[in-house]
């Protein structure tokens, strides 16, 4: 994609061997959305594609291609991204709808992306796909719960620490983002405890020993 093409190179039959090797050398699960394209540095035939074809949802459907992307308006239907996501756990065999990023890395950024915009968010749209049943509303008021979900959090994206309810939500933590700013005092107060549960010394305590140790130091 680096060397300019002449015109009329970009025949339907050229552009579907281009997303075909795609896929095929970055191991995606199905052809590479426009974002995708973007991501991996193939700005021009995502402009291409877009611009002559209509996206690559519509490209992919002109040339009777199987494939669980769709069109913006067609994202935008609740009834459709149930569909897609309930064809996508049971191809995977996964018990429940996966993570954010889990999702972008099987290739399903669309899925994500729409969830996030039009689904309500992950915690909502569990809810509609029947998961929310495996946790009872109440458990979200227990701190020792809450905590535990916050670990495996952590533990799932190799974070260090907590990270902002932004993140936890666009990594598709969003249940767990809203309770602990609904029952658990917020962000500030909840990493305490967090801290305390982990037997961590508090940022508050870690200035004191420094404070003290400065003290100590200058006589």
């Amino acid at each position: 994609m680096g060397k300019k093409r002449p015109n009329g190179y970009w025949t339907p039959k050229r552009v579907l061997t281009e997303l075909k090797r795609i896929k095929r050398e970055n191991n995606l699960s199905d052809y590479p959305s426009g974002k995708d394209l973007r991501d991996l540095g193939y700005v021009g035939l995502r402009n291409i594609v877009n611009c002559k074809y209509g996206g690559i949802a519509r490209f992919l459907r002109s040339q009777e291609i199987k494939t669980n992307k769709l069109s913006r308006n067609d994202w935008q239907k609740l009834d459709y991204v149930l569909r897609i996501a309930k064809e996508i756990i049971k191809k995977h065999k996964w018990k429940k709808l996966p993570h954010n990023k889990t999702l972008q890395k099987y290739g399903y950024s669309s899925l994500a992306c729409a969830i996030s915009k039009y689904g309500g968010g992950f915690c909502e749209f569990r809810k509609l796909l029947g998961e929310d049943s495996r946790i009872k509303n109440g458990l979200w008021k227990d701190k020792k719960f809450v905590l535990e979900k916050a670990l495996e959090a952590m533990n799932g994206n190799g974070w260090n620490e907590l990270p902002s309810a932004e993140i936890l939500i666009d990594s598709g933590y969003s249940c767990l983002s809203v309770y602990i700013s609904r029952y658990h005092g917020g962000f500030p107060s909840f990493k305490e405890k967090l801290r305390e549960y982990l037997k961590i010394p508090s940022e508050n305590h870690q200035l004191e020993s420094m404070l003290e140790d400065y003290a100590g130091g200058s006589k």
